[in-house]
């Protein structure tokens, strides 16, 4: 009898830890990703972003943003900014309905275990076509987004996270490091809405240069607060 308890121990054990073991697909990783953030209806924060890169010399920035799901987003600034939207704000839950994704595997990225993923646009004229994503499973967070979206010119988001108001896990910073490899690609930064025209800065953006980085950092979240459709409505609009 205490042996054949002993086996079926073991088979439990060995039951578990394959579970425990198995990889996800691709498919519940970005459920998961959903979930963390499922109870943020909205949110308002602002950040201030520092610029460093090759050629470029632009002040230090500060611009509000807001977010509304599913995928309403402002930004308001008192002057020109650079807004990387992609990086800025990722949305998870569109990447299900807007990218096929497929599971690469097992990662490691600043020491900590990760899930990397692939995603592929299902529409080929979207400007975000192919993306490599990296996703703790400790908590469920994106830990680094990699893309060439723009002809010849690289990009990479690394995200840190804070726990607000001891529930909500939402970025604290946001590293976007860029590299070129061509002449001359794309915008890859857009004005907010409700910024003056910043034509030179516009220009000296669309300059070639090889490498550099942007660094974001989130303060004062205010979430949930009801934010208004109207918010999100382009003054331009009728």
């Amino acid at each position: 009898m205490s042996r054949l308890l002993l086996l079926a121990l073991i088979a439990l054990a060995a039951t578990a830890f394959g579970q425990a073991s198995k990889a996800p697909t691709a498919v519940e990783v970005l459920r998961n990703l959903e979930g963390t953030f499922r109870d943020v209806n909205d949110f308002t924060v602002d950040v201030v972003g520092d610029v460093n890169m090759e050629s470029i010399r632009i002040p230090r920035m500060t611009v509000t943003m807001y977010f509304k799901r599913p995928d309403k987003l402002h930004f308001v600034s008192p002057s020109f900014s650079i807004v990387p939207r992609e990086g800025l704000s990722p949305n998870p839950d569109r990447w299900r309905l807007d990218y096929d994704a497929t599971m690469v595997g097992r990662d490691t990225l600043n020491g900590r275990p990760v899930w990397k993923l692939q995603l592929a646009a299902k529409d080929p004229e979207v400007r975000l076509r192919q993306a490599y994503l990296w996703v703790d499973p400790a908590r469920w967070t994106l830990a680094r987004l990699a893309s060439m979206p723009y002809g010849g010119r690289t990009v990479t988001f690394d995200f840190e996270y804070e726990r607000v108001q001891g529930r909500y896990w939402l970025p604290s910073k946001v590293t976007a490091l860029f590299g070129s490899v061509g002449e001359k690609s794309e915008p890859l930064f857009r004005v907010p809405e409700g910024s003056p025209n910043p034509a030179p800065q516009i220009e000296e953006m669309q300059r070639s240069f090889r490498s550099g980085f942007v660094s974001f950092t989130y303060q004062g979240y205010r979430i949930n607060t009801g934010l208004s459709d109207t918010l999100f409505v382009a003054a331009d609009r009728p």
